[in-house]
């Protein structure tokens, strides 16, 4: 059930269905052209969501634009089923991966490569599979997008919308933010209750976590009186939050350091040594999805302490090796 969380702006909870987070907070917020700020999986259930909110605040496809925090499928995959003629979409730099993932076989089995070099083994069917929304991702032309940058700003009524590029939990990563009101859309970057997902998926030398830590500082300075988040409530005191955000990955990174200085060691075994807030208790247990991010996040904590100089990292018939290094 969609709510007014100010003037003019409404939260409108999408479902999730299938997916531990339950649900996308997308936000309409209205003017001459109203906008919508994200969309949810590409899914009948999404879309009808969505359009019946429309159909009860009155919006008018033709006089709606559409603003993507990041290229998450929670995030875009409804896209094409939104837009018409008239529709303009906002987003910051396209990642090259959401031009050419979807159902290209050649991209998959890179990425199936290399996270064979971690020790991830990926069952037929059982990851990419386009048939999953966490993976379908719906394609567009780049011409389809109007790209923003760290300053600029949207206007939509009242509001005057300044960009802020926020990458870490994904690159790109774009909040809104309104200075009269002190009010951030923080898409997925800062979440109430829950850490987001800080991935890599291959060695890296600039750590996604790096970037996290610098955008979370960045917020942190700003002022704000209220975040409207992509998943779970409003939050007020958010640097608050940003600390017990940051607190949880120092603690994640003094626990992946304890099990490499074990090493040598695979990235799939380092996974499967960490502790998980997950409703399962074995690493066995774990949905083939759930191994895929958490094996992200662990490869992200790998890259920050090798590019810190705390571990060294060397490949080995095709596997690479994770060790303390020597002081």
């Amino acid at each position: 059930m969609w709510q007014e969380v100010h003037k003019n702006i409404y939260r409108i909870p999408v479902p999730l269905p299938h997916n531990p987070l339950k649900q996308v907070n997308t936000y309409l917020l209205r003017g001459k052209r109203d906008l919508l700020i994200d969309t949810g999986f590409n899914l009948e259930i999404c879309e009808q969501t969505l359009l019946k909110a429309f159909k009860e605040l009155a919006v008018e496809r033709e006089n709606l634009d559409i603003f993507i925090t990041h290229f998450h499928t929670d995030h875009v995959g409804l896209l094409n089923r939104l837009i018409v003629k008239e529709t303009k979409i906002w987003c910051g730099e396209i990642p090259t991966d959401f031009i050419s993932l979807a159902n290209n076989k050649n991209v998959r089995r890179k990425r199936e490569s290399l996270l064979a070099e971690f020790g991830f083994k990926v069952k037929e069917g059982d990851l990419f599979d386009s048939k999953k929304p966490e993976f379908d991702l719906i394609i567009l032309k780049p011409k389809n997008f109007n790209i923003l940058k760290e300053d600029d700003f949207i206007k939509v009524g009242d509001f005057n919308l300044q960009c802020i590029e926020t990458p870490g939990h994904a690159s790109p990563h774009m909040c809104l933010y309104e200075p009269k009101l002190k009010i951030l859309f923080s898409g997925d970057h800062i979440l109430n209750h829950i850490s987001p997902n800080i991935a890599s998926f291959q060695l890296e030398k600039n750590s996604p976590l790096t970037y996290y830590f610098n955008s979370l500082d960045k917020i942190a300075a700003m002022d704000i009186d209220l975040v409207l988040p992509a998943h779970g409530d409003l939050l007020t005191d958010y640097r608050k939050r940003i600390e017990e955000l940051k607190i949880h990955h120092w603690r994640r990174l003094k626990e992946t350091f304890e099990i490499v200085k074990s090493g040598p060691i695979t990235g799939i075994e380092v996974a499967k040594c960490l502790t998980w807030d997950i409703s399962f208790e074995a690493w066995a247990d774990f949905p083939e999805t759930q191994k895929f991010f958490a094996l992200g996040e662990t490869i992200s904590h790998l890259n920050y302490l090798l590019e810190q100089g705390e571990i060294s990292v060397e490949k080995r018939e095709g596997l690479l090796y994770f060790s303390p290094n020597s002081n």
